[in-house]
């Protein structure tokens, strides 16, 4: 998990480069930033690849729907653990019991306050 977030934070420095270079505002190095690629600044930093783009083009059907996609294994996921809770329900829970009610409840206040 860590290396991840160091990955991730390895992608980003390129782009706190360039908008440390924008903030203090130096005409000549605004100026090369601009000469070599401004583009990529614009586009926000680099991301990691999904399995959907792994399997498939980017221009097939499957990549335009990509968060649906995600959205329903998310949802399909949750339904799983949520009936193997169900069926093992106890007065006094268990962890895996606690964490979905945890969950549970947490989306039910995000969706009543929306």
């Amino acid at each position: 998990m860590i290396l991840i977030w160091l990955q991730k934070l390895a992608l980003m420095a390129p782009v706190w480069i360039q908008t440390m270079i924008i903030a203090t505002g130096s005409e000549h190095a605004v100026d090369t930033l601009a000469e070599h690629g401004a583009e990529a600044a614009e586009s926000g930093p680099p991301e990691l690849p999904s399995l959907i783009s792994l399997l498939f083009s980017h221009d097939s059907f499957w990549h335009h729907w990509v968060n649906v996609i995600y959205g329903f294994a998310v949802a399909l996921m949750f339904i799983v653990v949520s009936l193997i809770v169900y069926r093992k329900r106890q007065i006094i829970p268990g962890p895996l019991q606690n964490f979905m009610e945890i969950l549970v409840e947490g989306m039910y206040n995000f969706i009543y306050s929306i």
